[in-house]
């Protein structure tokens, strides 16, 4: 190997492995708890099965794309999903290509996709667009979901995401008056999930545990809300490889890079400058709070040296909080 292109070589492995350590690399994988499922059955206009029929997912923000081969029975599983927007595209010699977009995936969802597919020419398509509202009908658990724009959009006291689950139906904030408005990376748990204690909520972010071992009411990293794809809790009836001891579980997705570049910027402000003095107060208690941050996402490239295309699945996410 000659000297410069040596040296060209070894520049391009370094600044890799910064961009794997210091910025999070996603290159479209997930972990077990927050990755997502589609299923189906592909049949024909009759209702009859359709097997050995191709069927590909595309995420839409990223563009990496799964393909499967439905089976005997016209039935195809795909897992492995990031929580996104999705594209099933289901082609066959003698049909018309099945094409329905704006599939949304959630955290430890199972989504159910069933194309109906028309005899003819391959090169004409039948397009669909998801419906906003779809039911849970692969697995018998109910749950709940806060979207990553309402988490975006909401006045979050405190910047913490727990607040979210406020929200959500037999979800009670046990300690209002001072909990959730410190900031902070770690925080106590205060929120009661059908009537269970505070300890009986299992908390994970990106699939991996987010609580402190020593009394299990503590979350241990509380990621800015800017960052967060979703926030989903599972109440009843989940698979029991989401909790180890607990009622309830609270899954937080993350957002990842996407193939272009985004970032926002922020800053949350709290003063007594702005604050009223209570009536029955002589003075306004002191606060003085800032919490600011930003982050940035995008694909993963080195002109004329790595991804130059920008469509392959090294993406980044940048998030200092």
């Amino acid at each position: 190997m000659k000297g410069q292109h040596k040296s060209s070589f070894f520049r391009t492995i370094t600044f890799l492995a910064l961009m794997a350590l210091g910025f999070g690399v996603r290159t479209g994988w997930s972990q077990l708890v927050t990755t997502a499922t589609i299923t189906g059955t592909v049949r024909d206009a009759s209702g009859a099965v359709i097997p050995h029929a191709t069927v590909s997912v595309t995420n839409q923000a990223t563009g990496v794309q799964t393909t499967s081969v439905s089976n005997s029975v016209g039935s195809f599983v795909i897992p492995g999903l990031v929580v996104g927007t999705y594209t099933v595209k289901v082609g066959k010699p003698g049909f018309q290509t099945f094409v329905e977009s704006g599939v949304v995936l959630h955290p430890a969802q199972v989504a159910t996709v069933n194309p109906v597919m028309a005899v003819g020419k391959v090169t004409s398509q039948v397009r669909v667009v998801a419906t906003a509202a779809q039911v849970q009908t692969s697995t018998p658990e109910i749950s709940s979901e806060v979207s990553g724009k309402q988490a975006f959009i909401l006045p979050l006291n405190g910047r913490n995401f727990q607040s979210l689950s406020a929200l959500m139906p037999d979800v009670t904030n046990v300690a209002p008056a001072t909990a959730l408005g410190e900031g902070g990376f770690t925080t106590s748990n205060v929120m009661s999930v059908n009537g269970m204690g505070m300890g009986g909520t299992m908390y994970y972010v990106d699939g991996i545990w987010d609580e402190n071992t020593g009394n299990m009411t503590q979350i241990t990293v509380t990621p800015n809300p800017d960052t967060i794809q979703e926030v989903r809790l599972l109440q009843n009836n989940y698979g029991v490889r989401y909790s180890l001891n607990g009622a309830n579980v609270v899954v937080v997705q993350t957002k990842s890079g996407t193939s272009t570049f985004h970032g926002t910027a922020f800053e949350y402000l709290r003063n007594d400058a702005l604050d009223a003095r209570n009536f029955f107060s002589p003075t306004v208690p002191p606060l003085k709070q800032n919490i600011f941050g930003y982050t940035l996402g995008g694909p993963a490239y080195i002109p004329k040296h790595f991804n130059t295309n920008r469509t392959d699945r090294w993406l980044f996410r940048f998030r200092p909080d």
